[in-house]
């Protein structure tokens, strides 16, 4: 009769979609069947926060990751960029996807006063992120590109720095193909890599939801303490839930998911469901 199931996974299990499993007698996967919740750790089930009313939101996507300072159109540029394998690709579904997103918010019918604040183009830069700090943000969507840099010499029994782990993975934002190769490592430079580290010293005290539409988001250095990647990132910032990926995810198909997904959601159903 048991319907909630509440896990933390450990170590390799961090890189399995145990929701998605098959059920172990029946027809269809597991998540078909029960409510999977899946924790960080369990001492998020002592500490559960009182339902946020969702007021504002921020989204992100259809990013111009060129500087508005050049011809985006060059392909001459582009294709330099694309040989010294730091060129980042625009991402056409998600203008499509944060617009629909937008009109899905703004004119719900159960008619709620949603603010959303769309940063697209040119505006949705480091910057532009690391100014939302401290502000009343109920949901963060983010869909750009994300990155995990693995090194090979750690793994999740190593003594580690944190911090030094966090600046591995994270998320390109506008400007990125603009800034200069040499720059690429340094993470307090706004260089139009968002890195986890720099998300992890931001806080949004009232941020209900994470969505992070992008591909292999849910990927890090796997230790005994859990994922250090973008997951732990903005979850030390002061997210309560987050939705991310463990694979390459189609542009196309993520559009209409994530498009589903907040007409549900505005409608009345759970995060969950």
């Amino acid at each position: 009769g048991i319907q909630n199931i509440y896990f933390a996974p450990v170590e390799q299990l961090y890189n399995i979609s145990i929701e998605s499993l098959p059920h172990y007698k029946k027809q269809g996967i597991m998540s078909d069947y029960y409510n999977m919740y899946r924790l960080s750790s369990t001492r998020n089930l002592v500490n559960k926060r009182n339902k946020t009313d969702i007021k504002n939101i921020i989204i992100y996507g259809g990013l111009n990751y060129d500087s508005c300072n050049v011809n985006v159109s060059s392909y001459t540029q582009s294709l330099e960029r694309k040989e010294q394998n730091y060129w980042v690709s625009y991402l056409p579904n998600t203008k499509i996807e944060i617009d629909s997103i937008e009109n899905i918010l703004k004119y719900n019918h159960n008619n709620a006063k949603i603010e959303v604040l769309k940063f697209d183009g040119f505006k949705g830069t480091e910057e532009s992120f690391k100014s939302l700090n401290n502000n009343k943000i109920n949901i963060i969507h983010l869909s750009t590109h994300g990155f995990y840099h693995k090194k090979s010499n750690m793994n999740f029994k190593s003594n580690i720095n944190e911090d030094q782990i966090l600046t591995q993975s994270g998320l390109y934002m506008s400007g990125v193909n603009d800034v200069e190769k040499e720059y690429k490592d340094l993470e307090d430079y706004n260089n139009g890599l968002l890195t986890s580290y720099e998300i992890s010293n931001l806080y949004f005290k009232d941020l209900e939801l994470v969505v992070l539409s992008a591909c292999q988001t849910g990927l890090g250095l796997l230790h005994y303490d859990g994922v250090f990647g973008l997951q732990r990132a903005f979850i030390k910032a002061g997210a309560n839930s987050i939705l991310m990926s463990l694979w390459n995810v189609d542009d196309y198909a993520t559009k209409l998911l994530m498009i589903e997904f907040y007409r549900n959601y505005i409608s009345g159903y759970t995060k969950i469901q």
